[in-house]
């Protein structure tokens, strides 16, 4: 039984209109139902369905396209051990992205649109599903009241202000026009009468219109940043051993040599969730016969993230590093050096970014380790340093092939004097045979 993750990314691309934020979301807490739009508490309500966990957003992506993004949750889904058989769980979680989809983008009494297959990803316990749906005009015949209302949100424009004031010369300048008109006016501004002198009118120049130009906005804004999740799924590897412990071996492991805030399941409400919080149990699963996996779950909520997803890099190092105290705190002697772990990979949406970090024990990376890990060697058939499964399928034909070397050697030398022996004595017996009968001719 595993949880379903899914992230809706509504985009909306080459636009002559661009609405607000507030606009969009004006838009989607009078049309769209509650369920859909607004963050819920999941413990209240039935987790068999998808279940709102983030209130609907808005992200400006150019200067003539945005995205709506949207967040869904549903627990309690049967879903097999093997990542390769789950097909018919994608087939399933399938169906409800199409239903929320129709909910959100389509009439309730049109057929329902077929919308593009997500993007399924996850580990032993979680799938996580990233459906896009990129707005093609003609694709929904009968929109949703929702998205007529984004389709038909006025067009926001800017337009420019020509300000003539009278005086010893023209001064023409342009200002931003704060209540959208379409077509550019004049203000004219006379200074008394007294004061005014008029310039010859040869030398009344204006600019060519051309050269009248206003700096873009997004060039005086800093990048925006939101709050959002981050969530760590850690894997632990162990191959090619002797001895495949059990289950119950490793869970016994870990309840009796791990910190509880590792290994088990806590409530996220009453945490503090600037620091990691484990989201399910410790988890085992056998990979093949000589191999096996130990996993772990963990979720960082309040975390200041860009709503560009390629300007991340900043909080990427800081999740790396939660990922590195969390393996140490697993894998190291807490006296010992700390180890550095390889990048973990990141991926996510406008509000979440999801890291799977995944280390392959390998023998001698770990110079001290914990007493979790030494347990684990020593159930695993190695001891905790002893030789690994296929070092010892080297070293022992190796001793044997070393020790029996003298014996062939001896037995060799003795071979070959025997050999020397019955030569020398066949060749005499030969000789003897040939002089014989010469000496009894000679008689």
């Amino acid at each position: 039984v595993g949880t379903v993750l899914i992230y809706i990314r509504l985009v909306f691309k080459n636009l002559t209109t661009l609405p607000s934020e507030a606009e969009v979301l004006n838009a989607a807490s009078a049309l769209l139902d509650s369920s859909v739009r607004m963050k819920r508490d999941v413990s209240t309500q039935n987790l068999n369905n998808p279940v709102s966990i983030q209130n609907v957003t808005y992200q400006k992506t150019g200067s003539n396209s945005y995205t709506i993004s949207f967040a869904f949750k549903i627990s309690n889904v049967n879903i097999s051990k093997n990542i390769e058989l789950r097909n018919e769980t994608y087939d399933a979680i399938q169906n409800t992205i199409n239903g929320l989809l129709n909910k959100i983008l389509n009439n309730p009494n049109a057929p329902p649109f077929v919308f593009q297959r997500a993007n399924y990803t996850g580990n032993d316990t979680v799938i996580q599903a990233n459906a896009e749906y990129v707005f093609v005009e003609g694709d929904i015949k009968t929109p949703s009241g929702f998205l007529k209302e984004i389709l038909n949100i006025p067009e926001t424009t800017t337009s420019t202000i020509m300000e003539i004031t009278t005086s010893s010369t023209l001064d023409i300048t342009t200002v931003p026009h704060q209540q959208n008109t379409i077509a550019p006016t004049l203000e004219i501004t006379a200074i008394p009468p007294q004061e005014i002198t008029a310039a010859p009118p040869q030398q009344i120049t204006a600019a060519p219109p051309q050269q009248i130009t206003a700096a873009p906005p997004q060039q005086i804004t800093a990048a925006p940043t939101l709050v959002g999740t981050v969530l760590i799924y850690i894997r632990l590897v162990f191959k090619n051993l002797t001895t495949l412990p059990s289950e119950a071996e490793v869970l016994n492991a870990a309840s009796a040599l791990l910190d509880s805030s590792v290994r088990m399941k806590r409530d996220v409400s009453t945490q503090k969730l600037s620091n990691p919080v484990s989201i399910q149990n410790v988890t085992y699963q056998k990979t093949s016969s000589n191999s096996y996996t130990i996993s772990f779950a963990f979720k960082i909520s309040n975390v200041n993230m860009s709503r560009n997803i390629e300007l991340r890099n900043e909080t990427y190092d800081a999740i790396q590093n939660t990922i590195n105290g969390l393996l140490n705190k697993i894998l190291n002697d807490p006296n010992a050096p700390p180890f550095v772990f390889q990048r973990a990979n990141y991926t996510g949406n406008d509000t979440v970014i999801q890291a799977n970090a995944e280390y392959v024990f390998v023998e001698g990376d770990i110079k001290t380790p914990s007493g979790f890990l030494k347990e684990i060697l020593k159930i695993s058939g190695l001891a905790g340093g002893g030789f690994p499964g296929w070092a010892l399928a080297i070293i022992i034909p190796c001793g044997i092939a070393i020790i029996l070397v003298p014996c062939w050697i001896i037995l060799c030398i003795m071979l070959s004097g025997c050999c020397g022996a019955v030569r020398r004595r066949w060749h005499r017996r030969r000789s003897y045979n040939v002089e014989y009968p010469i000496h009894n001719s000679l008689f």
